[in-house]
């Protein structure tokens, strides 16, 4: 009998937090009286709202890792974190910075280091 209860009481604490809240709230509801069905849906609603939350904060975070890593200025990363899309919108303003002619792809290679001054001389050469 003890081997059958420290395996779930392993299962129980190796589960995520969302989960471990909604199957709380559902045993909560059991213990109180309500009916199976309602105390699952309770459950399944705990679970789900912790969840969001859980995802919430992850996608947060890699917005804020965009944002800060982007490049952008401040006025930018302002207009980004209050849009109701940011990543849309950060997407949005990197490609306006983008040059659109070959001459402005070439300066941009040029400033960023991917090519040396004698690659883009060369470049330079083909395009005139």
């Amino acid at each position: 009998m003890a081997g059958i209860f420290d395996n779930l009481n392993q299962k129980l604490n190796n589960m995520p937090f969302a989960q471990s809240m909604g199957l709380l709230s559902a045993g909560t509801s059991m213990l109180a009286g309500d009916k199976i069905s309602d105390s699952i849906n309770q459950g399944l609603g705990v679970y789900q709202n912790f969840n969001q939350m859980s995802e919430e904060q992850k996608r947060k975070g890699m917005i804020d890792k965009l944002i800060s890593e982007g490049g952008f200025t401040a006025q930018e990363q302002a207009l980004i974190r209050a849009s109701q899309n940011p990543a849309a919108v950060a997407v949005q303003i990197r490609n306006q910075k983008l040059p659109s002619s070959a001459l402005g792809q070439l300066k941009r290679d040029l400033d960023l280091g991917n090519i040396d001054k004698a690659e883009y001389d060369a470049r330079l050469k083909k395009l005139k």
